[in-house]
């Protein structure tokens, strides 16, 4: 592990795509961000403090429609 600084706005991850790292928040917010097929994207939850950003992703080589951005700038 490693401590890291996240700028508001960092991708943590884009739909379709296996993310490098897991991001156990320590502060800040995360949000999850669903692409629908027209485009559109909705903000479908929130992770904070505490959470981890691609938990779904440890389960496997699971692909997911959703998008990890860091809203608030917080450390990992």
């Amino acid at each position: 592990m490693e401590e890291v600084v996240l700028p508001s706005r960092t991708i943590l991850y884009q739909p379709q795509q296996l993310p490098k790292y897991a991001h156990f928040l320590t502060s800040g917010f995360a949000s999850i961000v669903t692409v629908m097929e027209d485009g559109t994207r909705v903000e479908r939850g929130m992770i904070s403090s505490e959470g981890v950003v691609e938990g779904v992703h440890l389960l496997g080589n699971a692909s997911v429609p959703t998008i990890g951005v860091v809203l608030i700038v917080g450390r990992r």
